[in-house]
């Protein structure tokens, strides 16, 4: 199975670091790419080398959008760059197919300020249930717009 395959790259790469797909995370992060797959949204590209996985990219296409999830790859074939490889492919595709906008999502990997040409931040979506929750988000939300406001003036 290619997710399978992917997941052990993606282990591989981070060797004894906690991932994304270990743990409970791994039944929630499978039955999304699941989902995913039946729906049309999954893009999973990998390249080989002699027949062996040495890169790939998990992506996910929704209304108009690519979203680059992760990219795993075989420290091995470094030297190769491998992942700048199947990147240079995800983006590639994204644009053949004429997607709107390619998305890197979180984090602060260098490669993204290469090829992006913005930011558009994260946006976050609170939901309460019952009137702590609701307490607790406009509270958030208060101080969120705080700070904007007091970031705006010292600009």
């Amino acid at each position: 199975v290619d997710i399978d395959t992917f997941f052990r790259l993606h282990r591989e790469q981070w060797r004894e670091a906690p991932t994304a797909f270990d743990g409970r995370d791994n039944a929630f992060q499978r039955d999304f790419v699941t989902a995913a797959f039946e729906r049309g949204w999954l893009r999973l590209w990998f390249l080989e080398l002699d027949d062996r996985p040495v890169a790939a990219a998990l992506l996910y296409r929704f209304g108009g959008v690519e979203y680059c999830y992760r990219f795993a790859r075989d420290h091995a074939w470094d030297h190769l760059s491998v992942g700048s490889v199947v990147l240079i492919h995800s983006l590639r595709a994204a644009l053949e197919d004429r997607m709107r906008e390619f998305r890197f999502l979180r984090g602060g990997e260098s490669y993204k300020t290469r090829y992006a040409t913005g930011n558009r931040g994260l946006e976050s979506v609170g939901l309460a249930r019952g009137p702590i929750g609701q307490a607790a988000l406009l509270g958030v939300e208060r101080y969120l717009s705080i700070r904007r406001r007091l970031r705006a003036r010292s600009e």
